[in-house]
């Protein structure tokens, strides 16, 4: 049979994103911005359809969108602690979350695309279910209950962009029972797109977050017709309206005049790529669905604009240094979710006369071997007479790593199974002090306040919303102190420290809460408790309960090191005594 494939693009991620920490702003007009290098507010990032309806456009400064729409609400996109960079890590925990739920649907091949698009290779689960019922079974199903399976779906057939919600219907119908009888792709893909209404309606269900989708026979196609009826909605092509489909959107003036070119002269210029031309030009593509999650680089980077230039050695330093150690936290966090390796270090600079790279061997996670790899890379083009000067100034700084290979070291896992106990250890707020939104509607979520959170320290066991870190913030360096009913130690984490190159672990207990807003306040809002040590390890703890897949990146930061291979044996055996009895007897099995 032929593929049938799909792609499901979220609606203005980002912005839903803000919305769920925020109920108040679903259905309003809204926007997300990003804080630009200077500090002050940039360009739109993504914006809402309620906001793009006064005019909102993206790529406008903040002062243009409020000029057309008055009423719209800015949510920026939080910074790194430690540097003025955007800090991107609850998109990428909600989108996680979003393909922790593709990744279980069965029979489907999945391919990201990006943070917010995935392609789904689905002929294999529609075949099963084409098999479970007869072609005439099926289409009778389909038709007497189009409205309940077909909710947000359109056909696109050149004319579907004019239609009222009725009238949809009743193409659709009429689709079923004319052509869909007469050819059984079409049957197939009417069955592509009821299992795409299905998992659509789930992502929503457990994540709030709405998608659009496309449904046809190839990547392409399926690209082509995803964002027709956004938001919220899906659209199927049939191959016999794609040449129609294509005159009609605003890749004409490429498609369609190709159409027009004789096949001689498209050979002629094009001897190599003529085939495949031939095959897009009908909507025809062979290209197919590659299973990929993970990605194939981790990077990062940061530009230095106009005034913004680094023209010291110690301005220089600096962002090395941030940089460096926000790149080995990432390094961290995905060895331990992906249990691989890089072994490629790839480090560039850019400044006024040119881009210069260069790749190393990645020995070491630990930030400070990246930092001297970069630094004297970059020394040797620092022309400045003055030792204290840099010329030409820096432009932007970027390191990646790449050629993943399987596994973790030794050392890395004792750390990472102690990680991987803790996590299992945590406990996630009650399910029910949260109400999801309904679909197609605005919903006011319930929040745990403050102060409701305090009335609840009196149970015995604490609910784990947030175990304090370590930071060099002002804010974080002076937490707010929270009265507790005894003076107890109501936790603990390992920290480590490094004075004069000597690498230091210790225990530090703590007797209050962090108020500093973190990524489980994203999904909680502000709900703010307590951690009791004895629930962190305890067997019989009824409220335990599995954090899940998206979130464990987000905890994992909490609990893992810094600078693990400068370890030395007996330091890591230090650090093992000091935690809780199970986890030291699973580091001693290892």
């Amino acid at each position: 049979m032929s593929r049938i494939i799909a792609l499901i693009d979220m609606d203005c991620f980002y912005a839903q994103v803000e919305q769920r920490i925020r109920p108040e702003l679903w259905g309003k007009p809204m926007a997300v911005s990003q804080i630009s290098a200077g500090g002050s507010a940039s360009i739109m990032l993504a914006i809402t359809y309620e906001a793009r309806a006064f005019g909102v456009k993206r790529g406008m400064s903040v002062k243009e969108a409020k000029k057309v729409c008055p009423s719209l609400e800015i949510c920026m996109v939080p910074n790194l602690p430690t540097m003025n960079k955007a800090d991107l890590s609850r998109y990428k925990s909600a989108s996680d979350e979003v393909f922790d739920i593709l990744t279980k649907q069965e029979s489907i091949i999945l391919e990201k695309a990006s943070v917010d698009e995935a392609y789904l290779d689905i002929t294999e689960a529609v075949e099963i279910a084409c098999n479970a019922e007869s072609p005439e079974q099926i289409i009778e199903r389909f038709m007497a209950h189009a409205a309940e399976l077909f909710p947000s779906t359109f056909i696109a057939d050149g004319e579907d962009e004019k239609l009222e919600s009725d009238q949809r219907l009743a193409r659709i119908i009429k689709w079923l029972d004319e052509d869909c009888r007469m050819d059984s792709l079409q049957l197939n893909l009417a069955v592509g797109a009821y299992l795409i209404e299905k998992i659509r309606k789930e992502i929503f269900t457990k994540t709030q977050f709405q998608c659009s989708a496309g449904i046809g026979i190839n990547k392409i196609i399926a690209k082509l017709v995803c964002a027709r009826h956004k938001p919220n909605q899906q659209t199927i092509i049939p191959p016999q309206f794609v040449a129609k489909v294509y005159e009609m959107t605003p890749i004409n003036s490429t498609m369609a005049d190709l159409q027009m070119v004789p096949k001689e002269q498209i050979l002629h210029e094009f001897p190599e790529q003529s085939i495949w031309l031939f095959k897009i030009m009908q909507g025809n593509d062979d290209e197919p669905i590659r299973p990929r999650l993970q990605q194939k680089s981790l990077a990062i980077s940061k530009n230095f604009p106009g005034v913004y230039k680094l023209r010291s050695v110690a301005g220089v330093e600096k962002w090395v240094t941030n940089l460096s150690a926000e790149f080995s936290k990432r390094l961290y966090e995905d060895q331990v979710v992906n249990q691989r390796t890089a072994l490629n270090l790839t480090i560039s600079f850019r400044n006024d006369e040119g881009f210069y790279n260069k790749t190393v061997p990645l020995n070491s996670y630990v930030n400070i071997g990246i930092i001297n790899n970069l630094l004297s890379f970059m020394r040797s083009y620092n022309k400045a007479g003055d030792k204290e000067a840099w010329h030409p100034p820096i432009k932007n700084i970027s390191m990646s790593a790449s050629r993943f290979r399987e596994g973790v070291d030794s050392q890395t896992k004792q750390i990472t199974l102690w990680a991987e106990k803790a996590i299992q250890r945590s406990l996630t707020p009650d399910e029910s002090e949260t109400k999801p939104r309904e679909l197609n509607e605005p919903v006011t979520s319930k929040c745990v306040t403050s102060t409701e959170a305090k009335k609840k320290r009196s149970d015995s066991f604490k609910t784990v919303d947030h175990i304090p870190q370590p930071s060099t913030s002002k804010q974080s360096e002076q937490p707010e102190l929270i009265q507790l009913d005894s003076d107890d130690e109501i936790g603990y984490e390992i920290v480590s420290s490094k004075n004069d190159n000597d690498l230091k672990m210790e225990r530090r207990p703590f007797y209050y809460r962090d108020v500093v807003n973190d990524e489980f306040n994203e999904n909680y809002n502000e709900i703010q408790t307590s951690v009791n040590d004895s629930t962190m390890h305890s067997e019989q703890n009824p409220r335990e309960k599995d954090i899940p897949l998206s979130e464990r990146s987000a905890i994992m930061s909490r609990y893992m090191p810094k600078n693990l291979d400068d370890l030395k044996n007996q330091e890591i055996k230090d650090m093992i005594e000091q935690l809780p009895e199970d986890v030291r007897q699973v580091s001693a099995q290892m």
